[in-house]
């Protein structure tokens, strides 16, 4: 009989806590998941915390928390031992009235932008019977920047061309700077009229402004593919490389837009950094908008309407003619058919002033025409020889 009562005993307590667990469990729980920085750069780590509040009577002795991040983002389990996870799956046990935190380190492989949309959450009984299931919303965002190439191989190539552009013989009247003052003719406006001259000798006199030479750039950056097979690596490094010159000229104090034929991967328009709002921090602009650029998994035929869509000598040419009116002009790109290079010659050929860089693979991949010779060189990224050289 005593046996009985204790076996009786157990299902009751057993469909007891059953009960309570399912319908308590959720009540005065809490879990979130967040990162530890919400801008970093690529090949840097990042933290996620999980945070697990239980603010009730009832233990949960059980919880398991799930979510999934990006491939790129690598879980680096304990340091130089080769395991690695990407997705997030932790099992924890939360007493009453407790809060866990745990931290765990992510290695940021790729630039991009990673959001964690929901966070899935199962939750066992006493005797890990039953489970409850309960999938939670998140807003969650982390921005990965593009690196910088390696500076090392890349101070040369940015020394040439920033004697480039101070030398360059672009040249423009600055309203700001006057080196005297003239008789005034018919053609000369009436903005132009220096009247504290005008005044002092009895006679209309004008400003004669001093010409200055232009210190503005626009980087182009294209991201089509040189071939049937898509490189990624090579694209990314050209991301990585406009970057790095943007950086470079913004620290030297020269202005700088930058154009891309690379599309947003939320918004789906092109990325480009043309006007600077006041007050703005330039690199911060640069960097979201590049981490934002979606590379494509395939890579674009001809014929295609996404390949007539982003072939970067339909989109960019007009504009590169007219940024070449005042602008020096830094073009990046992979891409080396004939269509591009005879954009770049015809900006040449009406006074243009540029540097082509070529990202490839290896230096069998980078062959441009003989007159464009003096304006491209090359970026290696396996390092052949030189990383960059000018080219033959």
């Amino acid at each position: 009989m005593l046996i009985l009562s204790i076996l009786l005993g157990c299902l009751v307590l057993y469909r007891l806590q059953a009960l309570l667990y399912r319908k308590y469990w959720s009540r005065g729980f809490s879990v979130s998941v967040r990162y530890g920085k919400h801008q970093v750069t690529e090949g840097e780590k990042v933290c996620v915390c999980i945070s697990v509040e239980n603010r009730k009577w009832l233990p949960l002795p059980a919880i398991l928390v799930s979510c999934a991040l990006s491939e790129h983002l690598v879980r680096v389990e304990r340091e130089n031992s080769g395991q690695h996870s990407r997705n997030i799956s932790e099992l924890l046990s939360v007493l009453m009235n407790q809060r866990i935190t745990r931290s765990i380190d992510y290695l940021c492989q790729r630039r991009g932008v990673y959001r964690i949309s929901e966070i899935s959450v199962q939750s066992k009984d006493l005797f890990y019977h039953e489970k409850q299931t309960e999938v939670l919303g998140c807003e969650e965002c982390l921005t990965v920047y593009p690196a910088c190439v390696e500076m090392d191989s890349f101070i040369p190539l940015y020394q040439n061309l920033y004697g480039q552009i101070l030398t360059q013989r672009l040249m423009q009247e600055d309203p700001f700077f006057h080196r005297g003052v003239r008789e005034y003719q018919p053609f000369d406006q009436m903005r132009q009229i220096d009247w504290k001259a005008t005044a002092k000798t009895g006679e209309l006199k004008v400003y004669v402004p001093e010409r200055t030479a232009y210190r503005k750039v626009a980087v182009f950056l294209n991201l089509q593919s040189d071939n049937y097979f898509l490189n990624t690596p090579v694209l990314e490094e050209s991301i990585r490389l406009a970057k790095t010159v943007c950086m470079c000229l913004n620290r030297d104090g020269l202005q700088c837009k930058i154009y891309t034929n690379g599309h947003d991967a939320e918004t789906d328009e092109m990325v480009c950094v043309e006007h600077l709002p006041p007050d703005t921090d330039y690199m911060h602009l640069v960097n979201s908008h590049l981490a934002r650029i979606r590379i494509r998994s395939y890579p674009a035929v001809a014929g295609d309407e996404s390949f007539e869509r982003d072939r970067f000598v339909r989109c960019y040419e007009p504009r590169m003619l007219r940024e070449a009116e005042d602008h020096f002009l830094v073009v990046i790109s992979n891409y080396q058919h004939t269509d591009f290079q005879e954009a770049l010659e015809n900006i040449k050929r009406r006074g243009g002033n540029l540097l082509w860089l070529v990202p490839v693979g290896n230096s069998q991949e980078y062959h441009p025409q003989e007159s464009l010779a003096g304006e491209a060189r090359i970026w290696n990224l396996n390092y052949e020889s030189r990383a960059c050289q000018e080219g033959r």
